[in-house]
């Protein structure tokens, strides 16, 4: 894939490659991971094209920022994407305390709208696991995101997922709130400042 190249190094004895989807086949590989992750490992139905092989919803469109890795192969082993507020409303926008992040911010409620940004998407190809390469993204895309002038980045994990919930925590994000969507769902939300984060890459 010739996805356009933001950073590259080595994670252990691998190469990898980040950058933004820039072409349909790019953006298509990472929804195709997503709906192996998703819906074969995980059962969730809600944005499956069984047909097509993808996990998509409507913000993934030409200006979506949809993260990749690539390996040295061309394979697209990790995905994540970011939604910035200032662009529009969040998928299930009430979720978020953006009055409680005013508060503990010190800043308006509009201000925050307008530098927060939702990290959501995030798979990992499953032998990938545990190399290293989701934690380097994530922290590429929070320097990208503190270039773009974000301050607050959110994020929203199933009640019922521990283990999504638990890789928040390990990239330094705190509970912020929870939302009872319905008597089955609730979904936990993670806040994290990237105004006090200083974020450097640990490849080689």
């Amino acid at each position: 894939m010739t996805v356009k190249v933001i950073e590259q190094g080595t994670i252990g004895e691998r190469r990898f490659r980040f950058g933004f989807c820039d072409t349909p086949d790019e953006l298509l590989a990472a929804q195709q991971l997503r709906y192996t992750v998703f819906t074969l490992e995980e059962g969730d139905e809600r944005y499956a094209d069984h047909e097509r092989g993808t996990f998509s919803d409507d913000r993934d469109g030409p200006s979506a920022n949809v993260l990749i890795a690539l390996d040295e192969t061309d394979t697209c082993v990790a995905t994540l994407r970011f939604s910035l507020r200032r662009e529009g409303p969040f998928i299930g926008d009430d979720a978020y305390p953006y009055e409680e992040l005013s508060e503990a911010l010190g800043l308006p409620v509009d201000q925050v709208l307008f530098c927060a940004a939702l990290v959501e998407r995030g798979v990992v190809k499953k032998e990938f696991r545990r190399s290293g390469v989701f934690r380097e993204m994530y922290a590429f895309g929070e320097r990208w995101l503190q270039k773009e002038g974000i301050r607050v980045v959110l994020g929203a994990v199933m009640e019922s997922k521990p283990d999504a919930a638990r890789v928040q925590e390990k990239f330094g994000y705190q509970l912020v709130g929870r939302c009872k969507r319905s008597e089955w769902l609730t979904w936990l939300i993670y806040g994290k400042d990237l105004s006090h984060t200083e974020q450097s890459s640990h490849m080689g």
